[in-house]
């Protein structure tokens, strides 16, 4: 890829996106306006074949960088001088981090997965909605960042995308997730089984009582007619017995990591659950 788009190692970065620390104060929270100009026509190409690249081996290899592809890819229409400055960052991070590598342990072949939201950290008050998922019931067992975990497998497959609906409150964030997540694994389920490996009730993972609640029917839901008819799909799969849910403080839930940017050392101690570099090795110490 590099040779084919001319891209030339420059200054070492650790992470994939420029991240910005969060200012909590009693001001109301301002929107963030890209305002600055439109990319030419040329930059544009670029980054479209640049994100067609990288999407392909994100989804294939590494997790890691999913969150800068995806908003790039949300952006390519109407990039700016930005998001062109967004794409450059990711480029010298995958220059100095190339050939991602993910490891797999023998497991007893339970579908795991860790469900996470960000609300309305996307533009438009958008949510971006997550999920991991591994095999083995001890891929559960992630005891922190920074913390090993020999027990935890390579994740199989994931997800990180903006909710199709605007959501009101985070708990329909988190609600919206644990409802793309169940999607996406029913088919994984079906797989798993054709291959001889039938399923348990599928652990997942999350951090947000309410919507555990929802999902649970252990609350009711009286104020957006929106999530019952988009999202209540998953109370019928839970009643089924085809998956549990298992609430887990947010520094625990591994999701966590695809719903947002992170500062350099938060994001270079979570890689080592996720991939590592056989060039440029960020295995935990």
């Amino acid at each position: 890829m590099a040779k084919e788009l001319h891209l030339v190692k420059g200054k070492y970065v650790g992470s994939p996106i420029i991240y910005h620390s969060t200012k909590y104060s009693s001001d109301p929270q301002m929107e963030v306006i890209d305002d600055s100009p439109k990319a030419s026509l040329k930059e544009i190409k670029f980054l479209q074949k640049l994100v067609g690249k990288l999407l392909f081996y994100t989804l294939l290899v590494d997790p890691t960088i999913a969150v800068a592809v995806s908003r790039l890819s949300s952006a390519q229409s109407h990039a700016t001088e930005l998001t062109m400055e967004d794409a450059t960052r990711l480029i010298q991070y995958c220059l100095h981090h190339p050939d991602a590598v993910i490891t797999y342990h023998a497991s007893d072949m339970q579908l795991v997965c860790h469900s996470d939201a960000s609300h309305q950290s996307e533009p438009g008050s958008r949510s971006r909605i997550t999920g991991v998922y591994f095999l083995g019931t001890n891929s559960a067992n992630f005891e922190g960042p920074g913390l090993v975990a020999p027990n935890l497998n390579g994740c199989i497959g994931f997800m990180t995308t903006i909710a199709p609906t605007v959501c009101a409150g985070a708990y329909e964030s988190e609600y919206a997730a644990l409802w793309g997540n169940v999607s996406n694994m029913e088919p994984v389920r079906q797989t798993l089984l054709d291959f001889g490996h039938p399923q348990n009730p599928t652990r997942i993972i999350y951090d947000n009582t309410v919507a555990g609640s929802l999902a649970n029917r252990t609350c009711k839901q009286r104020r957006s007619k929106m999530v019952a008819k988009q999202y209540h799909w998953i109370q019928e799969r839970i009643a089924f017995g085809d998956y549990i849910l298992e609430w887990r403080r947010g520094i625990f839930n591994l999701a966590d990591f695809l719903t947002k940017a992170h500062s350099t050392e938060h994001f270079q101690q979570m890689i080592p659950y996720f991939v590592h570099y056989p060039n440029n090795d960020t295995s935990i110490q």
